[in-house]
């Protein structure tokens, strides 16, 4: 029994991937995590008000080369959507004497 659903998402600005977003969401699809994955020189403070817009919990990174189950593709913004049950997942921040850590759990 699966206990999420997911979609994978790209496009070539913040833009492009809040009309992605739209098209995507559907009545049996509401995702509520994005793990993404985007080029460095995208603009971050727009893909995030883009998913904040929408109320979608955020964990990511810069990459120099974003895949997909297809490609591997340069300068886009890649993201794996999730429609999971807020109890199956947690985005934390550690501190530690020597390094940071940030990661997300899932428990499926």
């Amino acid at each position: 029994m699966n206990f999420y659903k997911t979609k994978t998402i790209k496009g070539e600005s913040p833009e492009a991937i809040k009309i992605a977003l739209v098209n995507c969401v559907t009545d049996h699809f509401k995702p509520i995590l994005a793990i993404v994955f985007s080029f460095a020189s995208q603009d971050l403070n727009a893909l995030c008000k883009v998913i904040n817009d929408v109320n979608i919990q955020l964990f990511g990174l810069n990459t120099n080369g974003e895949f997909t189950d297809e490609e591997t593709i340069n300068g886009f913004i890649v993201m794996l959507l999730l429609d999971i049950n807020k109890g199956y997942f947690k985005i934390y921040y550690q501190t530690h004497r020597t390094r940071n850590r940030i990661g997300v759990e899932l428990e499926l």
